[in-house]
């Protein structure tokens, strides 16, 4: 087990400004657990690209004797029982959520300066492949009415999207089914991806696919347009 710094300290102490800004800006969200914390860690460590502790690779987080010495080197954060608040409450539309979060966002427009170009609106939706059947108007006292359909149950498929204030969208990100095929994005439109996913909903693993996918297409308006 690790017990010794990972991290140099501008590196650690970046990792622990990240987990302060969270704990800041959680609008319909959770503060970070200790083991979000430990796994973010192992991911971080990963992303800078050098050899990585055996033990945080084959767990992939860190382990829990290098996440004490990490609080006890960061005496400005710890460990917190956070106060039970309703999904309603944390992000209804009262006068002291609304003033934090435009606060929060003046400081980001006035630190980075965004244009309209870089406003993105990411959602996803859910679509069965077997459509919903219309109730139809048909003669008293037939027993059955029939309407054209497939006679299978459907497949949940999940689109992810996004689009910019000025119009600019990315392609299609799909995950259907267990098992990906290329052939689910026949006739998708161009640059269309997608990732296999047994439920059909998007899950922390899915979402890093999709993070990717959007800055790769997001490169395509940045060249052509000259967006920053």
């Amino acid at each position: 087990m690790t017990t010794g710094k990972i991290f140099i300290f501008k590196e650690e102490e970046d990792l622990a400004e990240y987990v302060k800004r969270v704990s800041d800006v959680y609008f319909g969200l959770e503060y970070l657990s200790p083991k979000e914390v430990r796994e973010f860690a192992c991911q971080f460590d990963i992303s800078l690209k050098r050899k990585v502790t055996i033990s945080w690779e084959e767990n992939q987080q860190a382990g829990e004797d290098w996440f004490s010495l990490f609080l006890k080197r960061n005496s400005s954060l710890s460990i917190r029982g956070p106060e039970a608040t309703s999904l309603s409450q944390a992000t209804s539309s009262n006068k002291t959520n609304v003033a934090a979060f435009f606060k929060l966002l003046t400081q980001c427009y006035d630190k980075y300066s965004f244009g309209p170009e870089d406003i993105w609106n990411m959602d996803k939706t859910g679509l069965s492949t077997v459509q919903k059947l219309d109730r139809v108007v048909a003669r008293r006292g037939f027993k059955q009415i029939g309407k054209m359909t497939s006679a299978e149950r459907g497949t949940l498929v999940t689109l992810a999207v996004a689009a910019s204030a000025i119009g600019n969208k990315i392609p299609l990100f799909i995950f259907p089914r267990v098992n990906f095929r290329d052939h689910f994005l026949n006739r998708a439109p161009k640059g269309s991806t997608g990732c296999c996913n047994p439920s059909g909903w998007m899950k922390k693993e899915h979402f890093m696919h999709f993070a990717e996918h959007f800055v790769d297409k997001r490169k395509t308006y940045t060249t052509t347009t000259g967006q920053s």
